[in-house]
C-alpha cells in the first residue's frame, strides 16, 4: 500500500513519461486481431501480454524487455531480441 506521498511522486513521473517520455499508440481492430492470434499459438500467455507484443510488431519494434518468461517465449518465437529481466 502506498503512502500518499509515494503516490504523488509516481503520479507525477506518470504524468511526465505520457507527455513527452514515451510515445503512445493506437490499438485498432487488427492488433486486437494479432495479439488473439499470439494467444492461440501460446495459451499461457496473458491477454494484456499479448496485446502489448502485438502493439510492439505492430510498431515495427525489433527489442522487447519483460519480466514474464512465458512473454518472451512468445517474442522470441515472434522474432523479437528479447531480453528478460
Amino acid at each position: 500500500q502506498l503512502q500518499a506521498n509515494q503516490a504523488s511522486t509516481i503520479l507525477q513521473a506518470f504524468e511526465t513519461l505520457i507527455h513527452g517520455g514515451i510515445k503512445l499508440l493506437p490499438i485498432n481492430r487488427e492488433i486486437y486481431s494479432q495479439a488473439g492470434a499470439l494467444i492461440r499459438s501460446n495459451p499461457n500467455l496473458r491477454a494484456g501480454d499479448a496485446l502489448h507484443l502485438s502493439v510492439a510488431l505492430g510498431a515495427g519494434i525489433t527489442k522487447f524487455v519483460t519480466l514474464d518468461n512465458n512473454q518472451a517465449k512468445t517474442a522470441q518465437a515472434a522474432s523479437f531480441v528479447c531480453e528478460v529481466m
